[in-house]
């Protein structure tokens, strides 16, 4: 049981494929590129984006990035296999049928999970500023 659980706390994660380099057999001339799969629920990767941290960062190693949007988990794992993406983050379940199906892609990471770590975000401009402003 204490297995099971560690195994589903490891696997709701960040996936990479072992390398992203993939284009490195082809012609020098062509820019690395790393390209990121996210779901409209990927905070991290669309607050990222929005800010370009991924842009920044990359770009200091001459890689481009560039971003594919899935709709939900599912069709993150089909991205993968289809080689459209070379990291993603996805729950665990599409993860471990994926894997199950013969899926290569490695978790390398997971978020922490439970009530503690969930939160609620609203804009700066908005006019709810505690939970109780949500009443009604």
């Amino acid at each position: 049981m204490k297995l099971l659980r560690i195994s589903l706390v490891l696997l709701p994660l960040l996936t990479l494929l072992s390398s992203c380099g993939h284009k490195a057999d082809k012609a020098q001339t062509e820019q690395a590129e790393i390209r990121i799969g996210f779901m409209p629920g990927s905070s991290p990767i669309i607050i990222g984006r929005a800010k370009g941290w991924f842009d920044q960062e990359f770009t200091k190693q001459g890689i481009k990035v560039s971003f594919y949007q899935c709709s939900y988990g599912p069709p993150m794992v089909e991205a993968f296999i289809a080689d459209k993406i070379d990291v993603g983050l996805m729950g665990d379940q599409p993860a471990i049928v994926g894997f199950a199906q013969g899926a290569e892609y490695k978790a390398v990471a997971s978020f922490a999970v439970g009530y503690n770590f969930d939160g609620l975000l609203v804009s700066p401009e908005s006019n709810i500023k505690s939970i109780k402003d949500l009443k009604g």
